[in-house]
């Protein structure tokens, strides 16, 4: 697969996987790869008066139906959000000689008409960030009118291994968590650097490709330091037992609340789980009374090295200014002494083949890209 700029990017390091093809495996209990229009492709124009959208024009949504040749190859996933979909495409060259093909994945939401403008931002903060090899490349988005909403298309770059929900649930070394949250804490310092929270670190959100590169994706509540530095500030959203203390109380945050996602990130590698819930249900008022009575899980009696408990404990202060920022963590004795990337992907594609969730694998002969502009 390419990587920004439509170029494709080397050896994710000299550790990594060797080159060469790799077969694609695809799971029975997946569907069917062949191909399937996707929403949107009809033959009527979508509804739209440019003039009435000047927030739409002005960001980086293209108001205008997705090109026909886009085909659904395979449904990634569907919840509340949406869709998810790895698609296909398939279309002649300028001079009609040759036929190009793409691989690329595409996120589907709908939207309320008075919450288009948090998908304005999400997509252009996700764009800020997308150069680094840590954070999911995002392309081109585009934007029709639908039933009184929106219906959006975010093209963004495949990771064949998925994210962290199986990672976390299934036997891991120290070294391989140590491995995820250096990638992670990369993401970190880059897109902080930019001036910009993510505000929802969690292990559905960090994806790994077939190389074993680690990708910080979804954007959907990230916000810059201008917007969340103010108190009293409502929250968006996010992940009950992710959320940053200084968030549920509405005190004005900065970068260091994700780090206190990430430090929730690598207690729940340990605890096969979110490190918070408590029984069967969990919601955000049980969180927010948790937080409240400055509550955090016990990690003085995990089985777990000194490194890792101290890289825990400066993790899990109440007091954000107590907290590690994240280009601080890229020298603690836990994170420096992490796994391979090799280790870590032949680890993670063992797992989920023996577990039964395979996905197709990018060819490793051609390189794919991510579309960045109006096709």
């Amino acid at each position: 697969m390419r990587g920004s700029h439509g170029q494709k990017r080397k050896a994710d390091d000299e550790e990594g996987p060797s080159e060469g093809p790799v077969p694609k495996v695809v799971n029975s209990s997946y569907p069917s790869t062949s191909s399937a229009a996707l929403p949107s492709q009809s033959n009527s124009q979508p509804q739209q008066n440019p003039a009435n959208y000047p927030d739409l024009l002005n960001s980086s949504l293209i108001l205008d139906n997705i090109p026909r040749y886009w085909n659904s190859a395979l449904k990634l996933g569907s919840g509340a959000f949406g869709e998810v979909h790895l698609v296909h495409s398939d279309r002649l060259d300028e001079r009609s000689q040759k036929m190009i093909h793409n691989e690329f994945v595409i996120k589907i939401v709908r939207v309320e008409m008075n919450k288009l403008e948090n998908i304005i931002r999400e997509v252009k903060l996700h764009r800020m960030c997308r150069d680094h090899e840590n954070v999911l490349f995002a392309g081109v988005c585009y934007c029709q009118m639908l039933d009184g909403g929106y219906r959006v298309h975010m093209c963004l770059e495949y990771a064949a291994m998925s994210d962290m929900s199986l990672f976390v649930m299934k036997d891991k070394t120290e070294g391989q968590i140590a491995y995820v949250c250096r990638e992670v804490i990369k993401a970190l310092v880059y897109i902080h650097e930019r001036e910009i929270v993510h505000g929802d670190i969690t292990f559905k959100n960090v994806l790994a490709t077939h190389r074993g590169v680690i990708k910080l994706s979804d954007f959907g509540m990230a916000d810059t330091l201008s917007n969340t530095r103010i108190v009293g500030k409502e929250i968006l959203g996010g992940t009950p037992g992710f959320i940053a203390p200084e968030i549920i109380r509405q005190q004005g945050y900065d970068g260091r609340a994700d780090v206190w996602s990430l430090g929730v990130l690598a207690l729940s590698f340990v605890m096969r789980g979110n490190p918070f819930k408590q029984g069967m249900l969990f919601d955000f008022c049980t969180y927010q009374r948790q937080i409240t009575a400055d509550y955090y899980p016990d990690i003085e009696n995990l089985q777990i090295t000194d490194e890792f408990r101290e890289f825990l404990d400066d993790l899990k202060q109440f007091d954000p200014t107590e907290r590690s920022h994240a280009h601080e963590l890229t020298l603690d004795l836990f994170i420096v002494d992490s796994c391979s990337r090799r280790e870590f992907i032949e680890h993670y594609k063992n797992l989920r083949t023996r577990s039964g969730m395979d996905l197709p694998l990018p060819d490793e002969i051609q390189s794919f890209t991510v579309p960045d502009s109006r096709e």
